[in-house]
């Protein structure tokens, strides 16, 4: 399924504090790269912290999601005393 039409590139700055993304409307996919030196964990943002989340490398490993209704939101956390930059896709 291709991703769609790209609508809007975003930097996103992470620390061991996390921060939370929310889809403010329905899109076909949203992607997410990491372009910092610090692994970043993402998962649900009641939830998640870096030991329980799932893994984005450092220095351009990526993740997507397709068909995410308006609402739907993802955490992203690094480990403690490190940050990290990401880089967010809204595919329409």
């Amino acid at each position: 399924m291709p991703l769609g039409n790209p609508e809007e590139t975003e930097v996103i700055s992470v620390d061991e504090n996390g921060t939370t993304i929310t889809v403010t409307q329905g899109l076909s996919s949203l992607e997410i790269q990491n372009t910092g030196s610090a692994d970043v964990a993402f998962g649900k943002p009641s939830t998640v912290t870096f030991a329980r989340g799932i893994l984005i490398y450092a220095n351009g490993d990526r993740k997507s999601w397709e068909n995410l209704p308006t609402g739907w939101t993802v955490r992203f956390i690094t480990a403690a005393g490190k940050t990290t930059t990401l880089r967010r896709v809204n595919y329409v």
